[in-house]
């Protein structure tokens, strides 16, 4: 939480907080200031293109099983339901079938 706080106390009228990393849990932002001084929060993907080859190689190969991530395949006509069940405090990897 310090680390959001000083990040937002600290950025200019009109710049940005970039958030990197992962937090343990919910954070709070100072909204008042962010809206007042048009700061814009933005995230970050954390992911290098090597990590995302890498992970590729590692499912590819079935060193990796990611099975258990997933928590529902939709067919396309029923995405709708799919982006609601990725809503869901329990869902992981919600897939929608482009057939």
């Amino acid at each position: 939480q310090r680390t959001m706080d000083v990040a937002c106390g600290s950025a200019l009228s009109g710049g940005a907080v970039i958030v990197v990393g992962i937090s343990p849990g919910p954070i709070s932002v100072p909204l008042p200031r962010m809206q007042r001084f048009e700061i814009r929060l933005q995230g970050s993907g954390l992911y290098l293109g090597k990590d995302i080859d890498r992970a590729i190689e590692l499912v590819a190969s079935g060193q990796v099983d990611v099975a258990p991530l997933i928590s529902l395949v939709c067919p396309l006509d029923e995405a709708p339901e799919a982006y609601a069940a990725a809503q869901a405090p329990d869902s992981v990897k919600v897939l929608v079938r482009m057939n």
